[in-house]
């Protein structure tokens, strides 16, 4: 590609002596692979290299676009919190003021001046990238440019887990795109790794998405609400406690806290991602209906709200020093008050499923958690269905890899089945119910052991294959897989975003005329 990023100053000689016996090195594995000689010394050309960074280079100068075919590299894989100072004013030269642009990874900045670079010409270009530039956050401010410079991705490695040969280097997620202006490629090629280990599986398709999935280019925005409507139940954040862990009680402090008959009275089981997939016991002073003399009465209870006044006001933050004018109250309450869905904010890269639980209201729910309005089972069926979890991993965003569920853009922007009838809703239901009935066989055994890829009992994986059939033929007919469902739900949430719009704009002209 045009330039690497480099501060050494050789001989342009030595770089090229140096590049062409590496190349002859390489010609010579080549013919003992292929059992065909390629001679390449001695030297009859010379190469042009550049040395520079790429990102403050004018390709056009370096290599006038007339002159180049293909443009390749592996940019580096810097995220926002890692950047240098020096490469955060590279991105806001490069991105200006453009909304969202400061939250992408650096390696988009390369992504934009080669789409810039290739404007109306038959060049392509490859990438090796971070998979957030193809989830998440990161999608609306990055390829909506991209996509109204024609740019077409015509080929794409979906996410695989890659490892530099440096010592002590951590494992990347990465994906490897290939793009070009209008399209230069009429059959289009996903290389899907359906493990981590594994080796790609090529599948011709007609179209690929900036998700990686062949699937309209709609970009997935958040949504406040549901997709599906009004009868859809409402998700939220757990409630955030804010406390300093003065109002959280840990299971080491529980004992001493009950011995108070006061305090004793206000505690509650706290359900956290930790506690739910390790079986594990946390609690809470949940105080929302707290008798003031209380208070006043039990010593552990004023030291504890003392203590949460205390740390709220010593806060930089405006909102949380506001928060020390209600010490005994978390910092953010928004606990169901009937029967609810416990749903993780963060799942992980090694389980193919996302597991979930039901809970009463008298366990608080923790702002690691999510929470859905329902205990009925056939949301919770379809919640915990393959059909769900593509659609979180082909949207939502990661941390090391690991898949987040996010309210706004994965719950609300799912496509939930449309004119589902009794006895198919009946189907997933007793699937759901199944699934839980085999998790509770082995008495105490946590989720984190029942969903390990290694250990994982034979029953409960027929369980959720048995969610998933009934999930799926609501859907539509034929087997699904991981890249189907999620190009499924890319058509039914392009066809709901249109019919959305067209009712805004009936609704717009109606005012109008009135």
């Amino acid at each position: 590609m045009p330039g690497t990023s480099s501060s050494a100053d050789r001989s342009p000689h030595i770089a090229e002596v140096a590049m062409y016996l590496m190349d002859h090195l390489a010609n010579q594995e080549l013919s003992l692979e292929f059992g065909q000689y390629f001679v390449r010394l001695p030297l009859t050309s010379a190469a042009n290299i550049t040395v520079g960074n790429a990102l403050k280079l004018d390709w056009v100068t370096v290599l006038p676009p007339t002159d180049c075919a293909y443009v390749l590299g592996n940019p580096p894989f810097v995220a926002k919190k890692a950047r240098s100072t020096e490469q955060a004013q590279e991105m806001k030269r490069i991105f200006g003021s453009a909304k969202g642009t400061g939250e992408l990874d650096y390696v988009a900045a390369w992504f934009e001046l080669a789409s810039r670079y290739m404007a109306g010409l038959g060049i392509r270009t490859g990438f090796v990238a971070t998979n957030s530039l193809t989830q998440g956050e990161q999608v609306p401010p990055l390829w909506p440019r991209l996509l109204d410079r024609g740019i077409t991705i015509d080929f794409a490695h979906r996410s695989f887990n890659w490892r530099s040969e440096a010592r002590n280097a951590a494992i990347v997620h990465v994906v490897i795109i290939g793009f070009s202006v209008g399209g230069l490629r009429a059959q289009k090629l996903i290389y899907d790794y359906e493990k981590a280990s594994s080796e790609p599986h090529e599948r011709p398709v007609d179209r690929i998405n900036p998700y990686l999935t062949n699937g309209p280019t709609t970009v997935v925005t958040g949504r406040r609400k549901p997709m599906g409507g009004a009868h859809v139940p409402l998700i939220r954040f757990g409630s955030m406690p804010n406390d300093g862990q003065n109002l959280i009680v840990e299971t080491e402090d529980y004992a001493a806290v009950a011995a108070d008959p006061i305090a004793a009275k206000y505690l509650k089981p706290l359900l956290g991602t930790k506690q739910m997939m390790e079986n594990t016991e946390r609690w809470c002073l949940w105080l929302t209906n707290v008798n003031l003399a209380d208070i006043r009465a039990s010593a552990t209870l004023k030291q504890r709200v003392e203590a949460v006044a205390t740390h709220r006001a010593k806060s930089k933050r405006q909102t949380t020093q506001a928060l020390a004018a209600t010490p005994s109250l978390f910092g953010e309450i928004r606990q169901p008050d009937k029967p609810y869905i416990a749903v993780p904010r963060h799942g992980s890269i090694r389980r193919a499923h996302l597991p979930m639980v039901l809970m009463e209201p008298t366990t608080i729910a923790h702002d690691s958690m999510l929470t859905v309005d329902t205990d009925d089972l056939y949301w919770f069926g379809i919640l915990q269905s393959q059909m769900f979890a593509a659609w979180v991993r082909a949207v939502g965003g990661r941390i090391k890899g690991d898949p987040r569920i996010g309210a706004e853009t994965t719950y609300n922007t799912f496509s939930w089945p449309e004119n589902a009838g009794p006895t198919a809703r009946d189907r997933v239901r007793t699937a759901a119910q199944t699934m839980l009935d085999v998790r509770a066989k082995p008495d105490g055994v946590p989720l984190e052991d029942l969903y390990d890829p290694l250990s994982m009992p034979a029953e409960l994986v027929k369980a959720h294959r048995g969610i998933d059939q009934a999930v799926d033929a609501l859907y539509g007919r034929g087997r699904f897989d991981e890249l189907s469902r999620a190009t499924r739900q890319f058509e039914l949430y392009a066809k709901a975003v249109a019919q959305l719009a067209g009712e805004a704009s009936k609704r717009s002209r109606s005012r109008r005329r009135s």
